[in-house]
């Protein structure tokens, strides 16, 4: 989506002058920042893209595509910064990543333009540093639109400046770097800056930093002077140059004139620096009178955007209750404007909310991990010792009443009962010719061998009629595969299957620790499993376990409930989650007592 080049531009300033203005910005943004790829700058009106201003590189061909345009657009709306991902790429200091970046060049409320921006950075740091360098150097946009007679090297300067304030990590030594800075730029033999910490008062003010000296006493009378010259600027909220032509300024301006009686100047002119209407500090030129600062137009506003960077500053290096105060006055300024409509809306909005879920009951429904299990559980083991013949039935099949699932070696058994049946009659031929011999003492004996002989064989006869396992009920296999042991030999004792019922299933819900005194028998719920999303199942609390257990790091409570409905399609092992309805509460109450216990217990444990 192009857009032609803005015609009605600032009177007195042709297109060129101002190409070659933004084409110089843009050079020295990209020579700060680093690895920017182009840049694109649209002006604004009534809250929509107007026209294209300038691109950097000049010969940057091609249209905006959709993406960024959506980008300039939030931008607009919000009145704030904005950027996109595009990938990862290759940086000068190792792997790093692609982004697009939309600021909006604000007058007030209204958007006067946006700056596009496509560059790589290395790390999250990279880019909050590009998104403070646009914020403060978007200015110099600003004053070209509003009036269009600033030199391009006043840009420049005014960014490089910028660049070594936001590179000092302590308030001094930006100061420092702010005095030397301006002192090579106006030729003056001694700048001054006074810093006034965030939070305090004008009379709070401190000497921080003079460009001509690296140390130096506070307590030198010096500097107590220059430190009252500039709370004097300070309160009267403007510049002020001394010695001057107008008579009464002696008698309105005494530090000034005392810093000049003691040995300052000859010529003194001390420039306030504020920041959201707040005092910041305080800058002091002093020359010998041939030059003035030239602070009607771009240095003034250098020190403008200085102040900002200095309060930023200032306020890092605040304790954290200080900024969370700064934080919170600010939010109530902006809360209490009169163009906060938005907010004021949101918080009234909330606040009513608030107060409705506070006054409304709701169900309050407990929920817990579940697991489906058999009400119970059967367990076949070998009768005797043997020989596995065939397994007819594998894990999860399902078995009627009388059905035969495993068969058993027979051979030997067989054998075995044909020698107890010769070994019993002829037992019983000896006992009846005993018998006619009236031999008694033969007969007793045989008798007893008779008997043993009998019991054998009905042990046989056991034997092979327990040689044929079969299902005691209608079961699902739950577990053992003695299929895979054919021809093993099998010990008495040896399990064969577990079987459970097939119409028979119990839930184990875990509820949490915390929340076990809201739990009672018979409480009744839902249970929905993962398996079968569309199946709704209530069940009712039967048993609560009396331990706990561990489980992912956390402590539960087993409790057993029993099913109502349709169980045709549950399975042993199913998972799901079970919902118990404990009763009816206070909205606010259920949503924020996870909250609120966990306040109470770490207070507890901090107060004892």
């Amino acid at each position: 989506m192009s857009r032609e080049v803005l015609a009605d531009m600032p009177e007195g300033v042709s297109a060129a002058e101002d190409q070659a203005y933004y084409l110089s910005w843009f050079g020295r943004l990209a020579a700060e920042l680093g690895q920017v790829e182009w840049g694109i700058l649209l002006s604004a009106r009534d809250g929509s893209v107007a026209a294209e201003l300038a691109r950097w590189p000049a010969e940057l061909a091609g249209a905006v595509d959709a993406e960024a345009m959506l980008l300039v657009e939030e931008a607009i709306a919000d009145r704030a910064g904005r950027f996109a991902p595009l990938g990862a790429v290759r940086t000068a200091s190792g792997p790093g990543e692609a982004w697009l970046l939309a600021y909006p060049v604000l007058e007030g409320r209204d958007v006067q333009a946006v700056v596009l921006v496509r560059l790589a950075v290395a790390s999250g740091a990279g880019l909050q540093r590009a998104m403070q360098l646009l914020q403060w150097s978007s200015a110099w946009v600003s004053l070209r639109l509003r009036a269009g007679h600033h030199d391009p090297a006043d840009a420049g300067f005014a960014l490089e400046l910028l660049s070594n304030l936001l590179d000092r990590d302590r308030p001094e030594l930006a100061g420092v770097a702010l005095v030397q800075a301006l002192a090579r730029r106006s030729g003056h033999e001694r700048v001054s800056f006074g810093a006034v910490a965030a939070g305090k008062e004008i009379a709070d003010l401190k000497l921080v930093a003079i460009s001509d000296v690296t140390e130096f006493d506070a307590r030198m009378n010096e500097v107590r002077l220059i430190e009252e010259a500039m709370k004097e600027a300070l309160t009267a909220g403007r510049g002020l140059v001394w010695p001057t032509e107008a008579s009464h300024e002696a008698v309105t301006w005494p530090a000034h004139d005392a810093l000049l009686r003691g040995g300052g100047g000859p010529r003194i002119e001390t420039y306030p620096l504020f920041a959201n209407q707040e005092p910041v500090g305080a800058v002091c030129f002093e020359s010998d009178g041939s030059e003035d600062c030239g602070l009607e137009g771009s240095l003034e506003s250098m020190l403008a955007l200085s102040a900002g960077v200095l309060r930023l500053q200032q306020q890092a290096r605040s304790p954290a209750w200080r900024r969370v105060m700064d934080v919170a006055r600010t939010q109530a300024q902006g809360f209490l404007g009169p163009e906060a409509y938005r907010r004021k809306t949101a918080v009234g909005l909330a606040a009513v909310l608030a107060l409705f879920f506070t006054i409304k009951d709701g169900d309050y429904r407990l929920t817990g991990e579940a697991v489906v299990e058999p009400d119970f559980q059967r367990v076949l083991t070998v009768p005797y010792n043997g020989y596995l013949a065939e397994a007819k039935a594998r894990p999860g099949d399902e078995v009627k009443s009388g059905d035969t699932l495993v068969l058993l070696d027979e051979r030997e058994l067989r054998l075995e009962r044909v020698r107890w049946l010769t070994e019993r009659d002829k037992l019983l031929k000896k006992q009846q010719e005993a018998i006619a011999g009236y031999e008694r003492a033969s007969v007793n004996i045989l008798s007893a061998q008779l008997e043993q002989a009998v019991a054998q064989l009905e042990l046989v006869e056991s034997q092979l009629e327990r040689a044929e396992i079969k299902a005691p009920f209608n079961a699902l296999i739950v577990s053992g595969d003695p299929a895979q042991r054919l021809g093993a030999v099998l010990q008495k004792g040896d399990t064969l299957y577990q079987i459970a019922p097939r119409d028979a299933y119990r839930v184990l819900v875990r509820i949490p620790e915390a929340r076990i005194a809201d739990i009672s028998l018979g409480m009744k719920g839902s249970l929905q499993l993962n398996s079968v999303p569309g199946l709704a199942l209530e069940l009712e609390l039967s048993r609560i376990h009396p331990f706990t257990e561990r489980r992912e790091g956390a402590s539960y409570f087993p409790a057993e409930a029993v099913l109502h409905g349709d169980t045709a399609q549950l399975r042993p092992g199913m998972q799901g989650i079970a919902s118990l309805e404990v009763g009816r509460r206070n909205l606010l109450g259920i949503w924020t007592r996870s909250l609120v216990e966990w306040i109470r217990l770490k207070w507890w444990a901090i107060a004892g």
